[in-house]
């Protein structure tokens, strides 16, 4: 289990107890757990190995206990019996967003629903918004969750993404102090496809960024808001998360959350065999404990002795030992080409000259630009005869022997 997974545990063992009325002093102490350990810069799992797990902020004897049985057994027996005081699947009730443990509980013990598909047919037969205190208005914000985590399995193509992202990147890059900011995950990555977008970048005040992500105006709704991160839903229903780190950790940041998951997998094994431990804060030396931070990737990937691997290449598709070598391939990238096979200019339905264009296309660094202006056959875009096609090829001579560096 990762540090997530056990988060999860402890923040649902607060949920619970907190339904039962229990101890307050206990509940606030397994929600503590639950947040610091989803922020930790290390794996629970090597702090155990060094015997650090009681350095952990909040973590006393008794929650260090529970992570130690969490590690050693993929369960926890206290949590098991917590959740056996419950109807079946309140669990699953709470991960929706909008359902909190007191209307899981309602959910499952006055209706019997167990899951997200029996939640959804209820809403719709009106039974939901007939429970007393819950209504309509509370009904529909639980099904428009629903068809959010509906829309989020299916994703999304990339063309329909990116242009949200850029311009979700620009108008938070207008924030004073803003010095790093980038889409990652499967979106840096050109996938065909996206679940959703997640945002990473730093600033020198944080909170005000975030702030200004939660009111940008194609949020539709907020799901989660801190001083670092938030997570919203546009008006399109697509998932966007935004994280915000500390400048010296952006490298490491933008590395973990570009992914893919496989990639990184593969480069924690490679790293541990290395005696490094890598996160999202930077690489642990195991055996001081020491965290190195990283500005940029492409130093963190020569601290691991790696070329450095482009987004678009990490897929878990031998990338990584061919970087050990040195061998990955050079990238098509915009300055890679050189020319342009079709363009028009004002002699059919263009706006410019051919001189223009080739001036356009030499400062580009193009070499060459073939004009390719209609025939005669496009009348209603000013084709060209016969005639005019020979007055056009004068003038692209004219203009071959007026430019150097490019050839029309």
């Amino acid at each position: 289990m990762n540090n997530a997974a056990i988060a999860q545990v402890f923040q649902d063992m607060a949920d619970l107890l907190e339904l039962k009325e229990d101890n307050p002093f206990k509940i606030r102490a397994y929600q503590k757990a639950a947040r610091t350990i989803e922020t930790l810069p290390e794996e629970l799992e090597q702090l155990i190995k060094e015997g650090r797990l009681r350095e952990i902020p909040g973590v006393g004897e008794a929650i260090a206990s529970k992570i130690t049985e969490l590690l050693t057994t993929g369960r926890l027996e206290a949590y098991e019996k917590l959740r056996a005081e419950f109807p079946q699947g309140i669990i699953n009730l709470m991960t929706i967003p909008g359902v909190g443990p007191k209307t899981a509980l309602r959910l499952s013990k006055d209706l019997g629903i167990s899951n997200v598909d029996e939640l959804e047919k209820a809403i719709l037969e009106g039974k939901v918004a007939s429970l007393y205190r819950l209504g309509e208005k509370t009904a529909d914000n639980i099904l428009r969750h629903i068809q959010t985590l509906r829309r989020k399995d299916r994703r999304i193509p990339l063309g329909e993404a990116l242009p949200l992202a850029e311009e979700i990147v620009a108008a938070l890059k207008e924030q004073t102090g803003v010095r790093n900011l980038t889409p990652a995950g499967s979106l840096r990555r050109f996938r065909e496809t996206i679940g959703d977008i997640d945002i990473m970048g730093t600033a020198d005040d944080p909170e005000s960024v975030v702030k200004a992500f939660v009111r940008l105006p194609m949020v539709e709704e907020v799901l989660a808001q801190g001083p670092t991160k938030a997570s919203v839903i546009v008006k399109s229903g697509l998932q966007v998360d935004l994280r915000m780190v500390e400048h010296d950790s952006f490298g490491s940041l933008l590395q973990h959350f570009t992914g893919s998951k496989e990639h990184n997998v593969a480069l924690r094994e490679r790293a541990l065999r290395q005696g490094l431990s890598l996160s999202e804060y930077g690489i642990t030396v195991v055996k001081t404990g020491e965290i190195e931070k990283f500005t940029t990737e492409e130093a963190f990937y020569k601290r691991i002795g790696l070329q450095y691997i482009p987004p678009e290449l990490r897929e878990a598709h031998n990338e990584i030992e061919m970087a050990e070598k040195g061998a990955l391939p050079h990238l098509i990238e915009v300055s890679d080409i050189k020319g342009d096979f079709h363009v028009h200019t004002e002699w059919s339905d263009g706006h410019d000259t051919i001189e223009a264009m080739a001036t356009a296309a030499k400062a580009r660094g193009y070499k060459y630009l073939a004009i390719t202006d209609h025939s005669a056959g496009r009348g209603i875009a000013h084709g060209l005869n016969a005639e005019r096609l020979r007055q056009q090829f004068a003038e692209i001579k004219e203009v071959n022997r007026k430019l150097k560096g490019i050839r029309l």
